[in-house]
């Protein structure tokens, strides 16, 4: 959490939420979303995700509901395949959208696929390349790499695996 506070810092277009970190049962986006959208009943409301979770998004609790609740943009990292499962297919064919102007004055509905980098970057790789010593200086926020360093997180305890992984 305090990382991904460090990271929105110094951004007007996010805020952090922690409902969920400070939830006493399991949370499900489905039931987090369903909260924001009736604190924020007209809003456009995006939920992102990796493609690698888009993928298996139709294994997702209530995922059906979801978008009736936000849309996904789906952050594609360099040249990931799209193959999809057919329960996938079928909902990109009826609701993917290549324009970001339908994400706007929807409050939900749609998938937008955004291609976000060259760079296949993603949180494990982050951490076994913390774990391996190696430089990960393009791939984090610099208060973020600080708080990883000042903490010692995801470095590795000696027998290859790596220790502080929550």
């Amino acid at each position: 959490l305090q990382m991904v506070r460090l990271a929105c810092a110094d951004s007007q277009r996010f805020v952090v939420d922690d409902r969920e970190i400070n939830k006493s049962s399991p949370s499900y986006s489905v039931e987090t979303l369903a909260e924001l959208r009736t604190e924020y009943p007209d809003a456009s409301i995006c939920f992102f995700m990796g493609m690698d979770s888009l993928k298996s998004f139709h294994t997702w609790y209530r995922y059906e509901d979801i978008l009736n609740l936000s849309h996904l943009v789906v952050c594609k990292r360099g040249d990931e395949s799209e193959t999809f499962s057919d329960e996938t297919t079928k909902l990109l064919q009826e609701r993917q959208t290549d324009e970001v102007q339908a994400l706007k004055s929807l409050p939900c509905g749609k998938i937008f696929i955004a291609c976000t980098s060259a760079l296949k970057v993603s949180a494990t790789d982050i951490r076994q390349r913390l774990a391996s010593g190696q430089s990960t200086a393009s791939m984090l926020v610099p208060k973020v790499a600080e708080y990883i360093a000042q903490h010692r997180l995801y470095q590795s305890d000696g027998s290859g695996t790596l220790a502080n992984e929550d």
